[in-house]
């Protein structure tokens, strides 16, 4: 709105105000079209303002402080327009106007041309529907002429060709193929033949392969399934097999080998016939390729894809995808890998009062919480690795089939540890984790569960040494079963 001071006059306000009378009082205001605490805004010329169109070939929008308003400003020769509100050419008479239009007075004392309907320009010269947004937009570039036939606008074409009513176009008649461009053909609509893109082509010049593309029929016809690509001699976009082997499958649209008997098709597929005389396999649910012999859930999109990296076995069961993991790993029923995570340290804090643990634990088994005095570093984490876990591999593992697993924390990768695993490599496998994994690590479940756990106390701890206390005896209450 701006500020309101009183004024009497308008040479009182600042230069984007003026003095306005309302309810018994004159007060400053932003001037017509102004707007904003400084009226710095010109309403007028933006979308939907009054001027919003005086621009360009159209006129000026600018603000006046002579006159205290936002104008359109217009270029010699030109008004503004009283209904229109941009700058149009005056007419003195009507034969300025085209197409029987008529030169009239308006507000303000001058003479502009009023238009028939579907005509536009200052002398009424434009045919609406001949322009680049208007119906007939294609007409000339196809072949046609766009003219005003005295009440409308029309396409006239030229030749044999004729305007298709839908498309606004002229488009060339025709009786056979071979009449129209290679990436046509002869199509009858409504009762007469044009020259049409052909099948799967699309574009000003049928120079788009539709059907190869996104949604497409042959969309994935590539690779190894084969190329898509335009048949001139068929008049339409094929997929083409490169080997004899392999044919076009009526329902997936690419190419696939085919087959003699069930034999040829794994995991109990059946070798069925089309209709267009080749027999391909017909594969069970969750099983895909040309003879059914990939696992989807196995394959590096499917459920198991971390599988054999985690050291598992993926194969198929007989009715669905399994993962098999060796030695004392199991399957993770949420990450569906192979794991034996060990949890580490963490830092638990309540009530003002903080406190640094670290723990070994696997899923059969869990250590007493161990504190940790101080932050950790390289050398104090090397001597935790030689008292706690050196002993506790060969108590929870005596099978020997024994896997370490840690975070990426600085002491747990500092060089002095690093080189301690791995000259104990022969006693246990240390698993490494890539940077940015710690998905891969139940330390955060762990650390949950006892904030949660601790935070139900009450009275809630205060002291390091309460907290520590409520620490371990949350630990040691939770079941075996829980890891």
């Amino acid at each position: 709105m701006g500020r309101a001071d009183a004024c009497s006059t308008n040479t009182e306000c600042t230069e984007t105000q003026r003095c306005v009378l309302k309810d018994g009082w004159q007060t400053c205001k932003c001037a017509d079209g102004l707007s904003g605490n400084d009226c710095e805004k010109n309403d007028w010329c933006e979308d939907p303002g009054k001027f919003k169109d005086c621009k360009g070939e159209y006129g000026t929008c600018e603000y006046s402080k002579e006159k205290r308003s936002v104008l359109c400003t217009c270029s010699t020769g030109k008004k503004v327009h009283p209904k229109e509100n941009i700058c149009k050419e005056t007419c003195n008479e009507d034969t300025e106007c085209k197409y029987e239009g008529k030169c009239e007075m308006k507000v303000g004392g001058n003479k502009f041309c009023s238009c028939k309907l579907g005509l536009t320009g200052d002398k009424c010269q434009t045919v609406f529907d001949c322009s680049p947004s208007g119906k007939y937009k294609g007409c000339e570039n196809s072949g046609g002429k766009c003219k005003y036939d005295g009440s409308k606008a029309v396409c006239e074409c030229s030749g044999n060709k004729k305007l298709d009513d839908k498309e606004n176009v002229c488009k060339d008649t025709c009786s056979k193929d071979e009449e129209c461009k290679d990436a046509q053909k002869c199509v009858e609509k409504d009762g007469w033949k044009t020259c049409q893109c052909a099948d799967g082509l699309s574009g000003d010049d049928c120079e788009k392969l539709q059907w190869c593309e996104g949604t497409g029929k042959f969309k994935n016809c590539k690779g190894d399934n084969g190329t898509c690509e335009y048949s001139k001699e068929k008049r339409t976009v094929v997929c083409t097999c490169a080997v004899p082997e392999r044919k076009l499958h009526p329902n997936e649209n690419r190419c696939r080998e085919t087959c003699a008997d069930d034999t040829e098709c794994k995991f109990g597929g059946k070798c069925e016939g089309n209709d267009g005389g080749n027999k391909f396999c017909s594969c069970n649910l969750g099983l895909t390729g040309d003879k059914c012999q990939t696992v989807f859930d196995c394959s590096s999109t499917g459920k198991y894809k971390g599988c054999e990296n985690s050291g598992g076995k993926c194969k198929y069961d007989g009715s669905k995808a399994v993962c098999e993991c060796s030695g004392n790993n199991k399957l993770h029923d949420k990450e569906n890998v192979c794991k034996d995570p060990v949890c580490q340290q963490g830092t638990i804090q309540s009530g003002g009062a903080s406190v640094i643990v670290w723990d070994l634990c696997s899923w059969r088994d869990m250590r007493p919480l161990i504190r940790l005095e101080t932050t950790l570093t390289g050398d104090r984490y090397l001597s935790v690795l030689y008292d706690h876990l050196h002993s506790f591999m060969p108590i929870v593992y005596p099978d020997g089939l024994r896997q370490f697993q840690q975070d990426n924390a600085t002491p747990h990768a500092s060089r002095v540890a690093t080189k301690w695993l791995q000259e104990h490599s022969s006693d246990f496998r240390h698993f490494h984790c890539p940077p940015k994994s710690p998905e891969m690590n139940i330390i955060e479940d762990i650390r949950d569960a006892l904030l949660h756990a601790v935070e139900k106390r009450s009275p809630p701890p205060r002291t390091p040494m309460d907290l520590l206390t409520a620490l371990q005896d949350s630990w040691c209450e939770f079941p075996p079963g829980y890891l």
